[in-house]
């Protein structure tokens, strides 16, 4: 029956589509496993690209900008083994390979790689690993050192008194100065005050009226 059966099948020159099924098997099964393995390596590669750009970056941090080119080289290895190292499909665990370029206050940190994933369709595809590989580039500069210079003026040109009550007693024993000193809170140095509004040669700044009464002043803590 089955030997009648198999005879009537090779002879009918009708069965056209599993003829056709039977030899487009080959390539579709080899395409199939191609796509795969693909997409597989693919994905790695996604996941190591992601580490370079971690490292890169780690190297060009700010506080790794004071660092020397051997400790930001370091902290980039560390930074891509931490993914690399727990990675699988892959047939060995790769080693970056860290440029670093310094050029006076920017550094240039390049991180570049290569790998092999391992393939599910090896025998097919007659090739047990697909290479991947990719490079990473960052570029950082640390600010550059500025000089500030501050001008104090230590004189009691400005003197105002410590606390409240210090500033209440001096408006207080001011209250006889010339109009444009009179009531004041702050202890001016001026030799003759607004010698055009009514002082005199006997007429003191409020300094003077200041320390004859033992006013403590913010220039005295």
């Amino acid at each position: 029956m089955m030997r009648s059966w198999l005879s009537r099948f090779g002879t009918d020159r009708g069965a056209n589509v599993a003829v056709i099924f039977a030899l487009a098997t080959v390539p579709l099964v080899y395409l199939l496993g191609m796509t795969t393995d693909y997409t597989q390596a693919l994905r790695k590669k996604n996941q190591l690209d992601a580490a370079a750009d971690a490292a890169a970056i780690a190297a060009v941090r700010p506080a790794m900008l004071l660092q020397t080119d051997s400790t930001a080289k370091a902290a980039a290895a560390a930074v891509f083994a931490s993914t690399a190292n727990s990675m699988t499909g892959l047939s060995s665990v790769p080693s970056p390979t860290i440029n670093i370029v310094d050029s006076g206050l920017q550094r240039t940190v390049t991180v570049s790689y290569t790998a092999q994933s391992i393939n599910n369709f090896g025998t097919l595809l007659r090739s047990a690993t697909w290479a991947v590989g990719g490079t990473s580039t960052a570029r950082a500069a640390s600010a550059p050192n500025m000089n500030f210079y501050l001008v104090l003026d230590d004189s009691p040109s400005m003197a105002i008194g410590a606390t409240q009550n210090d500033i209440n007693n001096l408006i207080s024993y001011t209250s006889s100065q010339p109009s444009a000193s009179r009531s004041c809170g702050f202890a001016c140095h001026e030799t003759h005050p607004n010698l055009d509004s009514g002082a005199n040669s006997s007429s003191v700044d409020n300094l003077t009226i200041a320390r004859n009464n033992g006013v403590t002043l913010r220039i005295d803590l």
